[in-house]
């Protein structure tokens, strides 16, 4: 891509695409692609060996994120009735140790959240797992 390209993108359509989140998202390589499509010098245009590339990196993306989340619920599943101690900072910043039996699991923003004592914690806090009768 041609730094002109990417100096012709739009404020908005730049801020949009950072201020979304810090992870970029297949609809964040799919915006990219398209505005990367619109930019393009004419007497130049990306050849198709590029553009397929980064449509395989785009599906590439997708699978691993999928990937991801499978191996994450699964280790969600195998925690169900265990008790944990997690560190889990709470919404007005504090961080706060959680100990108790996990009741139920959700997936709430493309994260996953263990249910415990009421409080959603998410997957990545827990810092340790033990069987319920120790």
């Amino acid at each position: 891509m041609d730094i002109n390209s990417i100096n012709a993108m739009s404020a908005d359509q730049a801020e949009t695409i950072v201020n979304k989140s810090a992870k970029l998202g297949q609809d964040d390589f799919l915006k990219l692609l398209a505005v990367q499509m619109q930019n393009q010098n004419p007497l130049d245009p990306v050849d198709d060996k590029s553009f397929i590339a980064q449509l395989a990196q785009i599906s590439t993306l997708e699978q691993m994120q999928n990937i991801n989340n499978n191996m994450s619920m699964s280790q969600a599943v195998s925690m169900m009735g265990k008790n944990i101690v997690a560190l889990t900072t709470l919404s007005d910043g504090t961080q706060w140790q959680v100990a108790g039996t996990v009741d139920s699991i959700k997936f709430i923003n493309g994260q996953v959240m263990l249910n415990v004592e009421g409080l959603d914690i998410p997957l990545s806090d827990v810092l340790e797992v033990s069987d319920s009768d120790e």
